[in-house]
């Protein structure tokens, strides 16, 4: 049986060991050096329903009558039984304290032909029933003096698109009944908080 011997060899065996020992302690702290240097990233947390904002939804004119941009049927012109469309529109922009509607035909030369003029209009109200206006409102002067609808007439065999938009106002219209676009449209000015729009071409038979 052999044995260690001398004093070198022994020496020689404890350096041996020394640096073992050394080695498996530095990889030891690189492998925590690793581990602590991972780390873990956490999705902000989604927000609540209370603190998501909802814009307000958009103050629109629409129709059960006329669909926007598809021909208007005849009933609601002058050609048929001049009938006035029934109007619906969503809820206007806060603070509206009154309204006013105008129905235009806008000629390519730059005339306007007004068809229809009603002001002094609710902002609780929802509409215009067919052939008719909400109580409280006036109905002012169109292109022919008549405080009244008049439906699409344009020349046999012509295509025109008449535009309806409804007006929402900071502050009440103090006008009398029959009053014309061009007095109700200076009435207006600086008090417009927002407008809705709806446009609808008509060929005449």
């Amino acid at each position: 049986m052999k044995t260690l011997g001398s004093g070198a060899s022994q020496s020689r065996w404890i350096r041996m060991l020394i640096v073992i020992v050394g080695v498996l302690g530095l990889l030891g702290v690189a492998g925590c050096s690793s581990k602590s240097s991972t780390t873990t990233t956490t999705a902000p947390p989604s927000a609540s329903p209370s603190e998501k904002q909802t814009p307000q939804a958009k103050f629109a004119l629409g129709s059960p009558d006329i669909a926007q941009g598809t021909a208007i049927p005849v009933e609601f012109s002058s050609y048929g039984a001049n009938t006035s469309p029934e109007l619906t529109w969503t809820s206007p922009p806060s603070g509206t304290k009154d309204m006013a509607l105008v129905m235009i035909d806008r000629m390519d030369d730059g005339f306007e032909f007004i068809h229809w003029v009603v002001y002094s209009i609710s902002p609780g109200e929802k509409g215009f029933p067919r052939n008719a206006v909400p109580t409280g409102a006036v109905q002012g002067a169109n292109t022919t003096g008549q405080a009244k609808y008049y439906g699409p007439e344009p020349p046999p065999g012509e295509t025109h698109t008449y535009k309806f938009t409804l007006y929402a106002l900071s502050t009440k219209l103090d006008l009398r009944a029959g009053a014309d676009w061009p007095t109700v449209k200076s009435a207006m000015e600086g008090k417009i908080l927002g407008q809705a729009d709806l446009s609808a071409p008509f060929k005449a038979p």
